[in-house]
């Protein structure tokens, strides 16, 4: 068994998910906001994995996707983009709501890639 803090085989995903923000930390460090599509709940309806993912120098199509989400939030403020990611050390991280005794996860890890998804005609 290999220890994650230190092995250099992180667990990995692709998915498809709603960029909705790219921000800079107090740190300096770039964070993209992300809605991963994580399946149906019993009613049918998309489960979604909310997390704030690093971006490196090394994340792949972020400047075009972020073009793209510019341009539908001139349209609409809250509008967001349909992606397909790839995220590395995807972890999620338990916290509670300041306001409230109501618990969620924060879920992180280190963005990869990122392109901006479009439907085939």
């Amino acid at each position: 068994m290999t220890d994650s803090n230190t092995s250099k085989d992180f667990i990995g995903t692709t998915a498809f998910g709603y960029f909705k923000k790219l921000s800079v930390l107090p740190s300096g460090t770039e964070v993209a906001e992300i809605s991963l599509m994580a399946g149906e709940d019993k009613g049918g309806k998309t489960r979604y994995l909310n997390g704030s993912f690093i971006v490196s120098d090394k994340t792949e199509g972020l400047r075009g996707a972020e073009r793209q989400l510019k341009e539908a939030q001139a349209a609409k403020a809250d509008a967001a983009v349909l992606v397909v990611v790839q995220v590395k050390d995807l972890h999620g991280e338990p916290s509670k709501a300041k306001k409230s005794d109501a618990l969620y996860v924060n879920y992180r890890g280190l963005l990869q890639s990122v392109r901006v998804h479009t439907k085939k005609s």
